[in-house]
């Protein structure tokens, strides 16, 4: 509603309702505006629009699944490591050791 409301076809709408001598105290008619005509795509069109959609809306839900199962993944091998109950290799832990970390 907000993208239709600001849209070139509104605003021109709009101002030709526009009454009133001086911009501040230049108004439209509530009613007027209100029973501005929409314009709608072909119900064809609308039915592609909402298929596609419905597709991002699903690959949206399942990238927040992912994201979701990563983050129980990283606290739960964070805990691990922190509470020892999974250790690092040794021959990681001895780059830092020797302080080539750029590899």
């Amino acid at each position: 509603m907000y993208h239709l409301v600001w849209s070139d076809y509104v605003l021109r709408k709009a101002q030709e309702l526009v009454s009133g001598s001086t911009p501040s105290r230049q108004r439209v008619d509530a009613k007027a505006f209100f029973n501005l005509p929409i314009p709608l795509p072909p119900l064809d069109e609308q039915r592609e629009i909402a298929r596609m959609l419905q597709v991002v809306d699903e690959k949206i839900r399942a990238e927040e699944a992912r994201k979701a199962a990563l983050e129980a993944l990283f606290k739960t091998l964070l805990h691990d490591l922190m509470t020892a109950k999974r250790r690092l290799p040794a021959e990681f832990v001895a780059r830092f050791k020797e302080g080539s970390s750029n590899e």
